[in-house]
């Protein structure tokens, strides 16, 4: 639906059911609105849906734990365990990370080093649901426009700092910052006054829902009920930032694997760019003891051939596959495939403006 409302598509039931389900009193009941409004839109509007956005995969045997999420990042390795006394993943990327700058990443490759190297409110478990993070706890308001987090006091950044409240409110607000152009301010544009400040309609952020009430309690005001709230927070935008050292490197922030901090499973201790990254276990995160693996170790490999036989000679341990060779490895038992939350469809104008 949300793609459905950036074709320009409307119609006055269409419209309501849309307007119903951002202000419902439940999650339920919202799904259920968006669900008729689409059922709506695809009887009614001149749309094709084409395919569900997917990837297909080898992985070896020895390898377990990875996730591949559905939304926001492709894979989390702070679960992988290998066998054979093995204690290093060996991967390959089709490209370079541009930035590590939370605020400003908005790629693949910057996303999967970021979740892996920082932390937010929520992570995952080992069944890919919804966990403790740096919040031990959250609750929202009768009304759903309102969440409280509580903030665990063992949670530290790689130089020794404490992950604060203040953390998580100065990195949203940078990221809303129109100085910043982060092209990911409108994700938070259901928090109260975000969407004026980031369009600069406002010159201050004071009037941003985003509040450290204190070291280790955050509060957010909400415009309408937004009951996936917490799941959203599993979304690198969403990370927190020190803001002593965002400020100490300036334009360098996130440009090297020394010229920021980090808060979770693992630190990004080198990077040569175009030629390989390396993300080990951080020994100061604060859930430490469940990480299995001491490192990943990332390849630049532009060349799916290439990749493919780095894997087939035992050099990689997981690769992704080109659609040309999905048929010749899709009976091996090393045969994976994931889903991502995107559907491709066609828009056909069929008369009803141009």
């Amino acid at each position: 639906v949300k793609y459905a409302v950036n074709t320009g598509y409307s119609n006055p039931e269409y419209d309501k059911l849309i307007e119903e389900a951002k202000t419902a009193e439940s999650q339920e009941e919202s799904w259920n609105k968006f669900a008729q409004a689409e059922k709506l839109m695809l009887e009614d509007g001149y749309l094709a849906p084409l395919t569900q956005s997917g990837a297909s995969y080898l992985q070896k045997p020895h390898v377990s734990g990875r996730l591949t999420p559905a939304f926001g990042v492709n894979n989390i390795y702070y679960w992988v365990e290998l066998g054979g006394g093995k204690k290093e993943l060996n991967i390959t990327a089709v490209s370079d990370i541009p930035t590590l700058d939370p605020s400003k990443a908005s790629d693949t490759a910057s996303s999967e080093v970021l979740m892996n190297t920082m932390e937010g409110l929520v992570k995952l478990d080992k069944d890919g649901k919804l966990a403790p993070g740096i919040a031990e706890t959250w609750e929202k308001s009768e009304d759903g426009k309102s969440w409280t987090f509580k903030l665990r006091k063992n949670a530290k950044w790689s130089n020794g700092d404490p992950v604060t409240a203040k953390d998580f409110e100065y990195s949203w607000k940078r990221t809303l910052d129109p100085a910043t152009a982060s092209t990911y301010g409108f994700i938070m544009y259901d928090i109260v006054g975000a969407k004026d400040y980031n369009l600069g309609k406002t010159d201050s952020a004071d009037g941003v829902g985003i509040k450290a009430v204190d070291d280790y309690t955050l509060k957010v005001d909400l415009v309408r009920p937004v009951h996936y709230f917490d799941s959203l927070m599993f979304f690198k935008s969403f990370l927190p930032q020190n803001q002593k050292v965002v400020e100490q490197f300036g334009q360098d922030y996130g440009t090297s694997h020394d010229k920021i901090v980090y808060n979770g499973a693992f630190t990004l201790s080198d990077w040569k760019i175009e030629d390989v990254y390396t993300m080990s276990k951080n020994p100061g995160y604060w859930d430490a003891s469940t990480v299995k693996i001491d490192k990943v170790n990332t390849k630049i490999v532009k060349d799916p051939n290439a990749a493919l036989n780095l894997y087939e000679t035992g050099s990689i341990d997981i690769v992704g596959l080109s659609s040309e060779n999905v048929d010749k490895y899709k009976d091996s038992p090393e045969f994976k495939t994931r889903k991502d939350a995107g559907t491709f469809f066609l828009e056909v104008n069929g008369g009803k403006g141009k």
